[in-house]
C-alpha cells in the first residue's frame, strides 16, 4: 500500500526495471537466514528468486557470515562498499541485501589539458584545492533558480547530470525544493543551448539509518512487534519485525 500499487505489480514493474538497465548497472540481490531460528515460506523465496534473481544462503549467523555478508557486498560493487556490516546481531534473523552498482566511462572524456588545479568553495565556508575538469557540453537545464547540463556516457543511454544554483539560491534549499515534478519538467525542456562546465574530481560516501525517515513516509507497523511478514517466513524467537533498514552509498 506504502508504493500505491499491488505487490505484484511492483514486483513485475522492478523485474522489467533491472531486465532494461543495461550494461552499466548492475544490480545484486541477496537473502540470509539464520539456520535453525527462521524458516523461509517457499512462495517468498520463489518470488524473490524469480523476479530480482536473489542468492539466498542460510548460515550462522556468526563471525564468518558477517564476512561472507561484507564480501558479498564487495563483490556486487566492485570494492566501493566493503563494510556493509559492522556486527550481526544475536536476534537477527534475516538480512535482505540490494546492492547497486553503475559503472560507466564518458562519451567524451576528460584529457589532460582538460584538467587544472583550482579553488573550490565549499558550502560550509571552506575552500580547498581540486582537480577542476573541464568540458564543453550540449545539453541545458534551466531549474529556475539553477542551471544544469547533461553529460552523456558511452553508449548514450545514461548521462550525468551537473546542477549549480545561481547567486543567492543555497544548495541545500535547492535540493529540499527539488521534487520529481521540477526535475521532470526541467529534463523534458532542456535545450541545445551550449554550456561551459567545470566538474571537480571527487569521492563521497555515506551511510545512515533509514527507520526514521521510512515510518515518517508511513511505514509504521513494519518495525513494530505485530508486523505482518507471515508471507516471508516463521521465526522460532517469536514475529518477524524489521529492526533497521541501512543504506551505504559511494561515489568516485
Amino acid at each position: 500500500a506504502l508504493l500505491g500499487a499491488k505487490t505484484e505489480d511492483v514486483n513485475a514493474a522492478i523485474a522489467k526495471t533491472i531486465s532494461e538497465s543495461g550494461k552499466e548497472v548492475k544490480i545484486g540481490d541477496s537473502v540470509w537466514l539464520k539456520k535453525g531460528a527462521v524458516e523461509a515460506e517457499q512462495p517468498f523465496l520463489k518470488t524473490v528468486k524469480g523476479y530480482y534473481n536473489a542468492e539466498v544462503y542460510e548460515s550462522a549467523f556468526d563471525a564468518k557470515t558477517l564476512k561472507d555478508i561484507n564480501n558479498w557486498c564487495k563483490n556486487k560493487t566492485d570494492g566501493m562498499i566493503d563494510n556493509a556490516l559492522e556486527r550481526i546481531d544475536g536476534d537477527h534473523v534475516i538480512y535482505l541485501i540490494n546492492a547497486l552498482l553503475f559503472a560507466a566511462k564518458w562519451k567524451n572524456k576528460y584529457e589532460k589539458s582538460d584538467i587544472s588545479s583550482r579553488t573550490f568553495n565549499g558550502h560550509n565556508g571552506n575552500s580547498s584545492s581540486v582537480q577542476m575538469m573541464y568540458s564543453e557540453e550540449n545539453a541545458y537545464l534551466d531549474f529556475g533558480n539553477a542551471d544544469g547540463f547533461l553529460k552523456s556516457y558511452l553508449g548514450d543511454a545514461y548521462s550525468f547530470l551537473g546542477v549549480l544554483p545561481r547567486e543567492g539560491t543555497d544548495v541545500l534549499d535547492f535540493a529540499q525544493s527539488l521534487d520529481g515534478e521540477k526535475y521532470l519538467s526541467a529534463f523534458k525542456n532542456r535545450t541545445g543551448r551550449r554550456v561551459s562546465a567545470g566538474i571537480p574530481e571527487f569521492s563521497f560516501d555515506d551511510s545512515r539509518q533509514l527507520k526514521d525517515v521510512l515510518t515518517a513516509a508511513g511505514l509504521r507497523k513494519a518495525f513494530l512487534p505485530d508486523a505482518e511478514f507471515g508471507a516471508m517466513g516463521k521465526c522460532s524467537g517469536g514475529n518477524l519485525y524489521l529492526d533497521f533498514v541501512l543504506q551505504k552509498t559511494k561515489i568516485d
